[in-house]
């Protein structure tokens, strides 16, 4: 598959589905560390960190582009999720001093160049170009709005294999290594323990995952409702159909042709 490319500089669009809880309050980051499968205490001023939620099976319930403001904590997330999450983060609030609140005003966007101080490469994958917080929508007017750019980091996200959480996959679904996330830069190996870790890392360091995200060409396979059979043997899972394309869990025992 090609990789697609967008041959104009100084362009954005926003990511609607996409929005921000802010926490606050001196335990932030301990808070945020013994939950969230990255390392929040190597996150620095400059940059967004990817990270996930998982629960105590390991599978990914929520993922999160984690940056600082002002000294506090924000999370950009599915906004369909966002209120469920700050209920789940309640109820690990315990004795923390921490206060945790949605931030509407904030608005989540993507662009193919660091437009203002306030956009960050895509931890996941520089390909996908950079990611934007801003509530000051003035800071944007010298750069064009393009509609285009939606649809280009669809195409690039399928290419280098980035599932989207809330359109590929939902929450409880999949465990974090099956859909590659540890090539995403969503987990740290070297932190300490955190909610899903002992599974995370049995799976990594024992090699047991036995699937593989991949991208397919729907005509390589009979499918039957969302699996994947060839040669009469189930070879996988469809998250979600692209076209003539899916992204799919393909078991490693199995070489899906190329599109």
């Amino acid at each position: 598959m090609r990789t697609p490319t967008l041959q104009v500089s100084g362009v954005y669009s926003d990511l609607k589905h996409r929005g921000i809880i802010k926490l606050s309050g001196r335990d932030q980051n301990k808070f945020l560390q013994n939950l969230l499968s990255n390392d929040i205490e190597k996150l620095k001023p400059d940059e967004l960190q990817y990270s996930l939620l998982l629960s105590p099976q390991g599978k990914v319930l929520y993922d999160f582009f984690v940056f600082k403001l002002q000294g506090d904590i924000c999370l950009d997330c599915n906004k369909a999720y966002a209120e469920e999450i700050i209920k789940r983060l309640y109820m690990h609030k315990l004795h923390s001093n921490i206060d945790i609140a949605l931030q509407p005003e904030i608005s989540v966007y993507i662009s193919n160049d660091r437009l203002t101080q306030s956009f960050y490469p895509d931890p996941r994958n520089i390909n996908l170009g950079f990611r934007g917080y801003t509530a000051n929508t003035s800071e944007l007017t010298t750069f064009t709005m393009n509609s285009d750019l939606l649809g280009l980091y669809e195409e690039k996200r399928l290419v280098f294999l980035v599932p989207e959480f809330g359109v590929d996959f939902m929450p409880g679904e999949f465990w974090a290594l099956e859909l590659g996330m540890d090539k995403l830069n969503a987990i740290s190996f070297q932190k300490g323990c955190y909610i899903g870790q002992e599974v995370t890392a049995r799976m990594n360091y024992r090699g047991t995952n036995k699937k593989q995200l991949s991208n397919i060409s729907l005509q390589n396979f009979v499918i039957k409702d969302r699996e994947l059979f060839q040669d009469s043997k189930k070879v996988g899972l469809i998250l979600k159909k692209y076209n003539k394309t899916a992204l799919a869990l393909i078991k490693n025992n199995s070489t899906p042709k190329s599109n």
